[in-house]
């Protein structure tokens, strides 16, 4: 944070001078520093805005909030001297001997290992006053224990609010829930991100037969929220899992989901009612489905990469004639049927090959144009199966 105060900086240059103020004798590890940021960032005492970097390569920047100002004029370092008893005193010029209260001469220590360990120790008591500053929260009792799969497997769908019908997630009073979660589900939840945002999935991460349900409560005085949620998860991920990762930009290959230029097809449903004109509640798990929330996601599992909405809708949209948009699409043309082919390219303008660029333009009136643009990664540098109860 004392650094943050000179203006923005990225993570690379943060440890670039941390190891600089420590005479190269402090090296931080990113797995170390990006959960910290994150945290304080969490906390509101920095804000992360992505900035084009002297390298030319876009990264996110951090500065220091009002909060964080206040928050480091409170608990910042006040320079001083150290009164250190005769009896116990070193010389620090190097060519002078140090006398003890005994009279024996010792060796000096040399003036840049006195400096080194002096800028250590102030930068290791500054990063243990920004980990206490950006304390990560924890839930008051949880249990990890294995989902049974008699048979096929679980591929749960992203969300934005933590849900996944048929089964149980997210608050429900002082409890958190997370049914049939693969390990590459509990981490899109905690931190937000979708399946193509995590890299170093081991090998039983996401087979959708290794899940897990947990039941967890928050601690008695705090009034559950979603954001807290997703941070007390993150921490019994670390707890549970060993979970170690640090977050970066990279360039993916995307699909962008834009509006054609004749229009878009689909018009947003009632307030609360399907294309049909029942109540959404009456069907939380279809309303789930049929949310435009799961669109991209969807389309990226036929189209073979990542799909990101840049529509601007949200919601529930129905065709013309007052079907649901998901179940517009013929999901067998889009997975090969009738000549189509899964994965095609975007300018397969075959009349005869159905397929998720054709179904798309033709019943939504939107196109999957691709691209290929920076995207924040959570790359997992170390995990570990549960723990047991």
């Amino acid at each position: 944070m004392k650094i943050l105060r000179r203006g923005p900086q990225h993570g690379f240059a943060i440890a670039a001078q941390i190891q600089q103020a420590s005479d190269e004798v402090l090296e931080v590890e990113a797995g170390a520093l990006y959960p910290a940021l994150h945290r304080m960032t969490e906390a509101g005492l920095l804000k992360a805005v992505w900035r084009v970097s002297d390298a030319g390569r876009r990264a996110r920047f951090y500065e220091l909030t009002a909060p964080g100002r206040r928050k480091l004029e409170r608990v910042r370092l006040t320079p001083g001297k150290t009164q250190i008893p005769a009896e116990k005193s070193i010389a620090v010029a190097s060519n002078q001997p140090a006398i003890t209260a005994q009279g024996k001469s010792v060796p000096a220590l040399p003036f840049r290992v006195w400096w080194s360990l002096r800028n250590m120790i102030r930068v290791t008591m500054l990063l243990v006053c920004a980990a206490a500053l950006g304390a990560q929260p924890a839930f008051e009792v949880a249990s990890v224990k294995p989902h049974v799969i008699a048979e096929g497997f679980v591929r749960r769908a992203w969300s934005a609010r933590i849900e996944c019908p048929p089964f149980h997630c997210g608050i429900a009073g002082m409890r958190f829930t997370e049914e049939a979660a693969s390990l590459a589900d509990l981490i899109m939840d905690a931190y937000e991100v979708r399946r193509f945002q995590i890299a170093g999935v081991p090998s039983w991460g996401d087979t959708g037969r290794d899940v897990y349900d947990i039941a967890a409560r928050f601690p008695e005085g705090q009034t559950p929220k979603l954001e807290m949620a997703r941070r007390m998860l993150q921490t019994l991920l670390a707890d549970r899992f060993q979970l170690k990762l640090h977050h970066e930009t990279k360039d993916l290959p995307v699909y962008a989901l834009v509006v054609s230029k004749g229009g878009s097809k689909l018009k947003r449903a009632p307030e609360g009612r399907t294309c049909g004109g029942e109540a959404l509640e009456d069907d939380p798990a279809g309303a789930f489905h049929k949310s435009w929330d799961l669109a991209p996601e969807m389309l990226g599992m036929f189209a073979g990469r990542p799909v990101i909405d840049k529509t601007g809708m949200s919601g529930h949209y129905c065709t013309a004639d007052r079907r649901d948009a998901m179940s517009a699409l013929d999901m067998r043309a889009m997975m090969g049927g009738r000549g189509g082919r899964r994965g095609a390219p975007e300018t397969d303008d075959s009349d005869s090959a159905a397929n998720v660029f054709s179904e798309v333009q033709q019943k939504w009136g939107l196109r999957l144009e691709a691209q290929k643009g920076p995207a924040d990664v959570v790359v997992i540098d170390h995990v570990e199966r549960p723990s047991a109860n």
